[in-house]
């Protein structure tokens, strides 16, 4: 995974808002694989009752698992759709664990009746997308609060410290950011140093390290 570029995702984001006084040398991210990573399945039911069309993805270096639950079946088909569009019988199985994109079909046969599904799949998402290099906690309702923006996210711990390395806050959830305060009270406008570390759900760990600008 190439490493993001903070300071072009923020920018773009608002040029007149997002501003940083930190020099690129003093953010750092790091990207590499989770040793302590374990692929996980995600099951997903299908039974008589479903909707004609299941769309769903898969965490890349994970797979999921389709289950047929329904009862009264003479014969179930799986089918995968082939680079020239047309549908083939790979599987006669209650389940299939699919680890890929592609169009896939599942035609249950019963007594009196053969019932088709359709199943997409994609690839989900999984990726830290931004570490903001700035915020304004003004209560204007924009960028009040401050976190990493990520999602596919399995861990994740963030800390802001001054510039002193005292710290101001720390989380382990992207949803608890930090609202620009220590102990109840509004810290000043200045330079903060932030450091994000985690998994994701891909394999992979993170790192980011540098410096954000408060301004109020």
């Amino acid at each position: 995974m190439k490493p993001l570029n903070t300071y072009s995702i923020a920018l773009a984001l608002s040029a007149s808002l997002f501003f940083s006084c930190a020099t690129r040398e003093e953010n750092e991210s790091i990207i590499m694989d989770d040793p302590n990573f374990q692929p996980q399945t995600e099951e997903i039911m299908i039974d008589d009752s479903a909707d004609i069309n299941l769309n769903s993805c898969y965490f890349e270096n994970n797979d999921l698992k389709i289950i047929y639950s329904g009862i009264g079946t003479d014969s179930l088909h799986w089918l995968r759709k082939n680079a020239m569009d047309e549908f083939f019988v790979f599987s006669h199985d209650k389940y299939i664990k699919i680890a890929q994109v592609g169009n896939f079909k599942l035609k249950i046969f019963k007594p009196q009746d053969t019932i088709t599904r359709s199943i997409n799949i994609s690839v989900c998402a999984s990726a830290i997308d931004a570490v903001p290099p700035s915020f304004t906690p003004n209560n204007d309702g924009k960028f009040d609060t401050w976190a990493p923006i990520g999602k596919g996210v399995k861990t994740i711990q963030f800390s802001i410290t001054s510039m002193d390395n005292e710290k101001l806050f720390e989380s382990d959830s992207l949803e608890d950011a930090w609202d620009g305060t220590f102990n109840g009270k509004p810290v000043p406008s200045g330079s903060y140093r932030y450091k994000v570390t985690g998994t994701l759900i891909n394999g992979k760990a993170f790192t980011y390290t540098g410096i954000l600008s408060l301004s109020r």
